[in-house]
């Protein structure tokens, strides 16, 4: 028989998890599973005394926020549902990839309840316990770092995430994030986004270079949703906590072969299993020693209680002080390396081979970088393209397609990161080679010599791929800025 809920100890600090929360539609703005979801959510923040919860992305079904819905949304969705007492403390907000269909600054600007916390696209806070453990919170926005991943109903197939639309933007979070991770000092650090780095359901793993970053600084966990599931993962000492069924479920558990050797699934919720449970979230118990994670379903009924996740152990002398108050940080920048690229200077080029401008074939991929993307940001450069390479030369694998977020289980792959200059077909994605594209489509054997820059290009140049003009090309170095070289 199913338990209801622990008692909570006084001493313990719970916080509640719940995913994919956001109703249905703007016809539809409720679901009976969210309706009934939220019953079992209240009795579980009552039962255990929970100061805070997490709403872990989706919060606006099917397609976010804009200037027509923001008003009857927000309300029907989100004010007149989730109204019991014992849920009138925190919501801290992180958006989905529904959200990012609409204009998710309608969320970060709302502030009508007065519960809603949603400061910044990514932030930063902390929170401390009755014994004086301070917990700390990474939250940020994966669908900015790695792009859209989504269900295709019409087709009934899962995407994954392609990579970011603007580079500039992704690597200044994962800058912002690595450094958030680096200094901390706290008992118990938590990672918080929509996507998963490890999940069993039907959309599977997202950002798997992530999973190497969270155990290098000795995460607690990583809070996640998206895969419209319950499940528990650990992997290198972290725990990976899936709390995605808050209002649409169930999606299968397809994606067990894509966990690394090693990781292990230690309990799962799908639509291969999941009974007479309609959702669910997750309620997460701090005390002096460790954490602990208890998933419950709609009834308010425990599933499951993970092992514990020990609190973190660093020396007392480099740790900070730190108040019972929050604590929000925004956003930092990181300025990238824009001058020319010498490429000779690159580490770990397989053979020492350079496939071009500003394009190597790296050494260690899988076991150091993981992606393209992190190779150019070893080199503070942004990505531009990846591929995978043919016989350890700067041949390509016609047969194998990959992006900057890639993560390969190969030594090698051929990168192409950004330098002084590169710039882009937003037509066809061909990134233009000074000392080889000079002729164009018109004369592509046209002898370049040392180089010839693309502003320098006469104004009827061609792509020597698609053929269109030069208007058709922007800086690579990032997000396309609108400016037109001609």
């Amino acid at each position: 028989m199913l338990s209801l809920f622990p008692l909570a100890a006084s001493a313990e600090y719970t916080f509640l998890a719940l995913g994919d929360w956001g109703g249905d539609s703007d016809d539809a703005p409720t679901s009976p599973t969210q309706l009934e979801t939220e019953k079992g959510l209240a009795a579980v923040a009552e039962q255990l005394d929970s100061q805070f919860f997490f709403g872990l992305g989706d919060n606006f079904y099917t397609s976010g926020l804009n200037a027509n819905n923001v008003n009857t949304r927000i309300k029907a969705t989100w004010e007149d549902v989730y109204t019991d007492a014992s849920l009138q403390k925190e919501w801290w907000m992180i958006s989905g990839n529904h959200d990012h269909r609409g204009e998710i600054q309608y969320q970060i600007d709302y502030d009508g309840t007065g519960n809603w916390h949603y400061p910044a696209e990514y932030y930063t806070f902390k929170k401390t316990t009755p014994e004086g453990k301070v917990a700390q919170f990474v939250v940020f926005d994966s669908i900015t770092v790695a792009g859209e991943s989504y269900y295709d109903k019409l087709t009934d197939t899962f995407h994954k995430s392609p990579g970011p639309k603007n580079l500039e933007a992704s690597y200044s979070q994962i800058q912002w994030l690595e450094g958030q991770l680096s200094q901390s000092t706290a008992d118990f650090l938590f990672t918080v986004s929509h996507y998963p780095f490890l999940s069993p359901c039907d959309h599977g793993p997202q950002m798997e270079w992530m999973r190497e970053l969270v155990a290098r600084y000795s995460v607690t966990a990583h809070l996640a949703g998206h895969d419209h599931c319950l499940a528990h993962s650990t992997y290198e000492g972290v725990h990976h906590v899936l709390s995605g069924a808050g209002a649409d479920n169930w999606y299968g558990s397809t994606s067990f072969a894509k966990y690394p050797e090693g990781a292990d699934v230690q309990w799962l919720i799908s639509k291969d299993n999941h009974g007479s449970h309609i959702g669910g979230f997750v309620a997460v118990t701090l005390d002096a020693n460790a954490a602990r994670f208890r998933y419950y379903n709609e009834k308010a009924e425990l599933l499951y209680t993970s092992d514990p996740a020990p609190a973190r152990v660093y020396t007392p002398s480099n740790r900070t002080t730190t108040t019972a108050t929050t604590t929000t940080t925004t956003t930092a920048t990181w300025v990238p390396d824009h001058s020319p690229c010498n490429e000779s200077a690159w580490p770990d080029k397989d053979h020492g081979l350079i496939c071009g401008t500003c394009k190597v074939l790296v050494n260690h991929f899988d076991s150091v970088y993981h992606t393209c993307g992190g190779y150019c940001k070893a080199v503070s450069r942004y990505c531009v393209d990846a591929w995978e390479e043919a016989d350890d030369t700067c041949a390509v694998d016609p047969l194998y397609e990959m992006n900057c977020e890639t993560a390969l289980a190969s030594s090698d792959a051929i990168c192409q990161c950004s330098g002084a200059g590169t710039m882009k077909c937003s037509v066809c994605a061909h990134i233009y080679d000074p000392k080889k594209d000079c002729g164009g489509k018109n004369a592509p054997s046209q002898d370049c010599g040392t180089g010839v820059a693309f502003e320098d290009l006469p104004s009827d140049w061609k792509c020597p791929v698609c053929g269109q003009g030069k208007d058709k090309y922007h800086p690579a170095d990032g997000a396309d800025s609108g400016i037109s070289m001609v």
